[in-house]
């Protein structure tokens, strides 16, 4: 399979050099997809790979510190014809983007959230305990109060619901016909984790 690792098989145990993650038989790999001039990723255990023209990028999960996501549906005559799928990673080492020039660009946008989620969860957890405010883009919650959007908060006994619909967040008030917030997921940085918070607060609460 060009582009994407099949995710089965992300990893093997065994290291090269300063690269740490990536295996001998990949380095060769890496090397094709640089002289070749595409723009290939692959995906392992603890991080990706971004290749380009004349750049190699090594990024592990802890280097991943955002992933925005967007996913536009094209229609003819309200027929739906294809959807296209974008991932904006921030790093430490500038931005990355993941396109549809990327083969299987879904899976791979799922697999690295899923990865970051599991590295950066812990941290988010521990902040939340503490009572910090998370911020994810227009969006914020703490622990001791509740959810804010923008200028609006609410607190979460009042949280009906938490949910994604049709690409965007809605957040339900108890008695309200209408969704107290609707936030698209394309402004959410790290939206998986601020579900994972919102919808199981008791969760990570310190008794």
């Amino acid at each position: 399979m060009v582009g994407v690792v099949a995710f089965a098989d992300v990893m093997e145990r065994r290291t090269f050099g300063a690269l740490g993650f990536i295996t001998v038989g990949a380095l060769f790999l890496i090397y094709y997809w640089w002289r070749s001039g595409k723009a290939e990723v692959r995906a392992y255990e603890k991080g990706i790979v971004y290749i380009t023209k004349g750049s190699v990028r090594v990024l592990r999960w802890a280097d991943i510190n955002e992933v925005y996501q967007r996913s536009v549906r094209w229609r003819i005559a309200f027929v739906p014809i294809r959807t296209v799928h974008r991932y904006i990673l921030s790093t430490t080492h500038g931005r990355v983007l993941l396109d549809g020039s990327i083969q299987n660009v879904r899976d791979l946008g799922q697999y690295v959230q899923e990865r970051m989620l599991a590295t950066k969860m812990p941290l988010a957890i521990e902040a939340h305990n503490a009572g910090k405010v998370l911020r994810f883009g227009k969006l914020a919650l703490q622990r001791q109060n509740g959810i804010w959007h923008g200028k609006s908060f609410i607190r979460w006994q009042d949280v009906k619901s938490v949910d994604v619909e049709h690409g965007y967040i809605r957040i339900r008030k108890y008695g309200k016909w209408f969704a107290w917030a609707k936030v698209s997921v394309a402004f959410v940085p790290n939206y998986l984790m601020f579900l994972a918070l919102v919808r199981r607060p008791q969760a990570f609460l310190v008794s």
